[in-house]
């Protein structure tokens, strides 16, 4: 894949609107409303200094202008004795220049790019943190957008905080947070990177390269070519159950390379192996389907799939009767 292809395939990228899921699938348990009145429930006094409360604007929910790094206060969480799936919604707009729109190299390199990012950490009972979702979690246009951001919370999760780094921009408009209970019937989440190409939900980093962009059919796809890789967050299954893991992918590579990783409840790994799809002997063949099944370990909580250098068009895990 050429370095042209690339760039105009981000460059389609940035024209590409967030996509957002449907509310009926989600049960709200909280939101935080940026209304003046609200601002000192909802942020502690060091941060409030750097939060100022935006005029009204038509169409808009009341916003605040935020500076530097702001945290929210910590959201206490119902007792769980299962995984759950965690949605974060919100609106928001960046100020000044730092933004796809007015530099598109911003997109090219994320973590070069000093974008304004979010993170939101869950921590348990005694306060150390368990999962902290930030990977590649930027704000990036200078218009309104909705942001939303899907992951999956332990049963050990307590609390959940929300934090916001403006880092290049001068400031960060953001309105509206709601935090709700997601329902889908799939396992991993995005795995067919619907959310469009600035969504890295249900991803958790990468090695060398990688990142997503629009394919030639207005498909959002993952590319790690030519020698990079990308691996996906922690995700529950059943222990001793089947499992088909199905990836679609593209690329006139000798093979695909698949290692799916098992960990126990306290994150350690336990168990992994490399699977290896040979790769279409048939240019006129470009996107091919590769299986792979697995009985999740017994002694497994959680699972991740860590993908090396391919066009990744979708990755699913079915349960197997």
């Amino acid at each position: 894949m050429t370095n042209h292809w690339r760039l105009a395939a981000f460059l389609a990228a940035l024209l590409t609107p967030l996509a957002t899921l449907r509310a009926a699938e989600a049960t709200v348990f909280q939101t935080i409303a940026l209304t003046p009145e609200r601002l000192a429930d909802v942020i502690p006094p060091p941060a409030r200094k750097r939060v100022t409360p935006l005029p009204p604007e038509a169409g808009q929910p009341p916003a605040a202008a935020l500076a530097g790094k702001v945290t929210f206060n910590p959201i206490e969480l119902e007792p769980s004795s299962s995984f759950r799936r965690l949605l974060v919604t919100f609106r928001a707009r960046v100020a000044g220049d730092q933004t796809i729109e007015k530099n598109p190299l911003c997109g090219l390199a994320p973590e070069l790019s000093n974008l304004p990012e979010y993170q939101v950490v869950a921590k348990k009972q005694d306060g150390t943190a368990i999962r902290s979702m930030k990977f590649r979690q930027t704000l990036t246009s200078g218009e309104w957008r909705t942001y939303q951001l899907l992951a999956y919370l332990p049963p050990a999760a307590k609390t959940l905080a929300m934090t916001f780094q403006t880092n290049a921009a001068p400031e960060i408009h953001l309105a509206e947070i709601t935090f709700a209970w997601h329902q889908q019937d799939t396992i991993l989440h995005n795995g067919d990177f619907a959310l469009g190409p600035h969504n890295y939900s249900g991803w958790a980093g990468y090695e060398r390269m990688g990142a997503l962009e629009v394919a030639d059919n207005g498909h959002t796809v993952l590319n790690t070519m030519p020698n990079g890789a990308f691996y996906t967050e922690p995700f529950p299954l059943t222990p001793g159950q089947n499992y088909r893991l199905v990836i679609t992918w593209s690329e006139q590579k000798d093979e695909l390379r698949v290692s799916p990783s098992f960990y126990d409840a306290d994150g350690n790994r336990i168990k992994n192996y490399t699977w290896k799809a040979p790769a279409p002997r048939h240019k006129d063949e470009p996107i091919r389907v590769a299986t792979n099944d697995f009985q999740f370990p017994r002694d497994a909580v959680t699972a991740s799939i860590y993908l090396y250098a391919a066009i990744i068009h979708k990755v699913e895990v079915v349960p197997l009767p």
